[in-house]
């Protein structure tokens, strides 16, 4: 019998192991045609280091700061910073400050009938008729709130978030067997505005993101990186983007590209904290929501795109009130954590931080009157 267990469970592992190895998860699948938006990554400053799912930055040490990406999923991404050795040592907070990101899908209206002469070779033209449609887009920034000991307490300042706008076709739809490539689709984003900003109430201090107006142009790139050409670049930019899905390339203009790459910059944006004692009283976590309007060019066939608005709930800020006996609360749980127990005093809820103000005072009072009491009795009488 116990042979058998044992076989049984060799076979187990070595069944597992296998599927470990040779498994490989799906990639994003496509949605409805057309546009789609999504976030790609962000920059470690100005000009800094690209992060991306592509390049993930690594995991710094328990007592090193720096950067992790959380979430890669593009329409809800997350990433954070771990604090530095000071506020991890000092403030005893361990935790990341996370920025999330999300991205609604794009649905569309028709704008405009466009139609041009295209030429592919000396003395042979091509007349090409297309549309340009208007695209809404919403995009949300909101820093991740936590409570406290756990709270981010990292405020970004100049850190580029790079969104890309990409198009999207079904690679084996036709509408006409009979014209081949030609019946299928090619589109690219034109440009992008901003149609509707909004700082929610309660953000705090730390919620400055560019741009930061309505009716402001997006600067669109042909890569995540300013120093890339863009597209509205009043010099030629070659390059090997003819997409397959049309017959041959009919572009109004070369340097335009199926996906394109707009920036976003963290001027100042993370939680807005109040001190006392070293402890914190009360913070507010940031949001602030976009409302895109994408000006997008469209040729060929369509089997199926994105008309009708999905109800998007904006992100709203969120605030934390600790109150007067925050900093009694956060002793706690310094001493806990040496101590290498959860807090009790926490299991009291709200009235936790009352619970652990009166157990210091009881605390205090108790080896006061000790001491009191043996010196007064080491006192000689008169």
């Amino acid at each position: 019998m116990d042979r058998l267990l044992v076989a049984l469970f060799l076979t187990a592992l070595i069944v597992f192991s296998y599927a470990g190895v040779y498994y490989r998860p799906l990639s994003i699948l496509p949605a409805e045609e057309g546009l789609t938006v999504g976030v790609y990554g962000w920059q470690d400053s100005l000009y800094g280091e690209l992060y991306s799912s592509k390049n993930p930055p690594t995991t710094p040490s328990k007592w090193a700061e720096g950067w992790e990406l959380v979430s890669d999923d593009p329409h809800v991404y997350i990433f954070g910073y771990w604090h530095t050795f000071t506020q991890k040592a000092v403030y005893r907070y361990w935790e990341r400050t996370d920025v999330r990101i999300e991205v609604g899908q794009p649905w569309r209206e028709k704008y405009q009938d466009i139609e041009y002469w295209v030429e592919v070779s000396p003395d042979e033209y091509v007349h090409v008729k297309g549309e340009v449609w208007i695209y809404h887009v919403d995009l949300d920034f909101s820093i991740v709130s936590r409570e406290k000991p756990d709270a981010g307490i990292h405020v970004y300042e100049n850190i580029p978030v790079w969104i890309c706008f990409a198009t999207t076709v079904w690679d084996r739809s036709l509408r006409d067997p009979e014209s081949g490539a030609a019946g299928r689709a090619w589109g690219a984003p034109i440009s992008v505005y901003v149609e509707g900003f909004k700082v929610q109430r309660g953000s705090g201090e730390h919620s400055l993101i560019e741009p930061s107006a309505i009716g402001r142009f997006i600067t669109l790139y042909d890569e995540p990186s300013t120093a890339g050409a863009t597209i509205d670049d009043l010099g030629l930019h070659e390059g090997a983007d003819l997409n397959e899905t049309l017959a041959g390339d009919l572009r109004p203009d070369s340097r335009m590209r199926t996906a394109a790459y707009g920036r976003w910059l963290l001027a100042d944006l993370g939680p807005d904290t109040k001190w006392s004692w070293g402890s914190i009283v009360s913070q507010k976590f940031p949001a602030v929501n976009y409302k895109l309007k994408v000006y997008y060019l469209a040729m060929g066939k369509w089997t199926f795109t994105k008309e009708e608005q999905e109800e998007w709930e904006d992100r709203e800020a969120d605030q934390r009130r600790y109150g007067w006996f925050a900093p009694w609360i956060n002793l706690w749980d310094g001493v806990a954590r040496a101590l290498g127990m959860a807090n009790p005093f926490r299991m009291f809820g709200p009235w936790a931080g009352f619970a652990a103000f009166i157990a210091f005072v009881l605390i205090v009072f108790g080896i006061v009157y000790l001491i009191l009491t043996v010196f007064l009795e080491r006192l000689p009488i008169v």
